[in-house]
């Protein structure tokens, strides 16, 4: 609930869930998506994880070009 309603540190948490299967069903797209909504908030760590997860694959569209674009705060 607190993801939902916008907490930066919840929707991170939310997304390293999702993407370590740990709590629930393991998955990349739900980990990029609330990924996603904490590094638009600024959340430095969600900016990180997301230019691995992209460069690995993962994400909505498994692409590692995206994931130049999510490589430091602020670029995406």
């Amino acid at each position: 609930m607190a993801a939902e309603s916008g907490d930066v540190d919840a929707q991170f948490n939310l997304g390293w869930c999702y993407g370590s299967g740990n709590g629930v069903r393991r998955s990349g797209v739900d980990a990029a998506r609330w990924l996603q909504r904490a590094a638009r908030q600024g959340h430095a760590e969600a900016h990180l994880i997301l230019e691995r997860h992209y460069w690995s694959g993962g994400g909505p569209t498994g692409s590692w070009v995206d994931g130049i674009s999510w490589n430091a705060p602020g670029t995406e």
